[in-house]
């Protein structure tokens, strides 16, 4: 987790520098989550880091800022990136699910954890 001294140093760069901070979630490199949420942040992630689900070759890109937010959407219409479809059903049905899928995801992977620990 990136501590709130280093995520004001963050902010005020974009101030000064006009720049757009992006960090993954699955990356060692955490924004707090209060900061995530500012307008100047793009948080990008895929759904085998956020829920642990292989194979599904989905990933996401979210804003706070409205403006962003429509380049995404007109973006995602004009560059192809190899996605399935079948796997954004399958992202979005999770995504539906997700107070169902993550306590039984975060149980496997805390056993798992566990199993190599022992």
């Amino acid at each position: 987790m990136v501590w709130r001294r280093e995520t004001t140093a963050v902010s005020s760069l974009k101030k000064a520098m006009s720049c757009i901070p992006v960090c993954s979630k699955g990356s060692s490199l955490r924004i707090a989550p209060e900061r995530a949420q500012a307008s100047h942040v793009i948080v990008v992630s895929s759904m085998s880091e956020a829920y642990g689900v292989p194979r599904i070759r989905v990933g996401r890109r979210t804003t706070t800022d409205p403006s962003l937010q429509e380049t995404f959407i007109a973006a995602k219409g004009q560059i192809s990136t190899s996605g399935s479809i079948l796997g954004e059903l399958v992202a979005e049905q999770i995504l539906v699910r997700r107070d169902e899928v993550l306590p039984k995801t975060e149980a496997g992977m805390r056993h798992r954890r566990d199993s190599i620990d022992a």
